[in-house]
Formats: structure tokens, C-alpha cells, sequence
């Protein structure tokens, strides 16, 4: 656990480790779902859709920040109809906004917990809060309190969705 007396401004080797742990949580989640064939962390292209929901956790403790999913409507109404498929959920409407946002919001929750419980075994203590999840046609994300902020793209036979982690640098106490 980092304690106040040795907290340290954040290096590019713990940065790559943040980044590392949401990877390894993203593509774990994901194949526990069924998704196989993803490509996590890697980007094949820089083509993306106009973003049309966001959904954001904050983490709280030794990292300050969020960490955020954003997807365009194409890619998430494969996802969704994909997560459903994988998950036999057959009495759910994947064209149901309602249905959309909450699957999503999920995702994100799942994602940032496993996350974090990587991120404690290398003595990196958080939690998260709860999932917040924003529609809208070219919807961005505004995260002016973070000094870092790293990012994965996750590519499917879904489409894509981009993840930021969005860090607030600790200072020495």
C-alpha cells in the first residue's frame, strides 16, 4: 500500500503498470463474457466512429481519477447483441437504450473492479465508484483534473471502444 509519507508523483514505470492492470482486467472481463479474438491495448487503425456514450467510474484512494468507456452507436449495438448472445440473455432488447446504458455501465464497473484487484496485489490501493453512463450524439469527455491520462483501444468482431484511465498526479506529502 502506498501510505502519505511515500507517496511519489507517478513514473512512467507505474504508469505503464496502471495501464498494464486495466489491459489485463478489459481482455479477462471480456473473455469471461465469451469474446475471443480481441485485440486489447493495440491499435490496428486510427478510423473511429463518432462517440455516442460514455460511460465513467472514478477511482478513489491511491489513484484519483476515472477511468472511462467510449464507443460510437454502431459498435455498441454489436456489443450489446454480442454480450447478450454470449451471455443467453434472449428476453433483452439489445435496441433498448435503457438496455444499452446499463449493459455498458456494467462493463465499465466490471472492468474497473477487476482492475483495481490487480492493481492492490502490486500494492496499489483503490476503489471505484459507481458507474455513470452519458448518451448523446458526439458525446466527449472533459477530464480538465487529470494530469495523466493513459489509453487502450479494444478491438472486436463488434466494432471498437476506446478506455482512458484519467489520473490526478499525488504529490509529496
Amino acid at each position: 500500500m502506498i501510505d502519505a509519507e511515500n507517496r511519489l508523483a507517478y513514473t512512467e514505470e507505474m504508469e505503464t503498470s496502471i495501464r498494464a492492470s486495466f489491459i489485463e482486467a478489459a481482455t479477462l472481463i471480456l473473455n469471461e463474457i465469451g469474446f475471443t479474438g480481441l485485440s486489447v491495448g493495440n491499435t490496428k487503425d486510427d478510423s473511429r466512429e463518432r462517440i455516442d456514450m460514455i460511460a465513467a467510474i472514478g477511482l478513489v484512494g491511491d489513484l484519483k481519477g476515472h477511468f472511462v468507456i467510449s464507443i460510437g452507436s454502431n459498435s455498441i449495438l454489436s456489443f450489446v447483441k454480442s454480450v447478450s448472445g454470449h451471455l443467453e440473455m434472449h428476453n433483452e432488447n439489445p435496441d433498448d437504450p435503457h438496455y444499452r446504458k446499463a449493459l455498458l455501465g456494467e462493463i465499465t464497473n466490471q472492468i474497473g473492479g477487476r482492475a483495481v484487484a490487480l492493481l492492490s496485489l502490486k500494492g496499489i490501493e483503490c476503489m471505484i465508484t459507481p458507474p455513470t453512463v452519458i448518451t448523446g450524439q458526439g458525446v466527449e469527455t472533459a477530464l480538465p483534473e487529470a494530469d495523466d491520462r493513459l489509453t487502450f483501444p479494444v478491438w472486436g468482431t463488434f466494432g471498437r471502444f476506446d478506455c482512458a484511465i484519467a489520473l490526478k498526479r499525488s504529490k509529496v506529502i
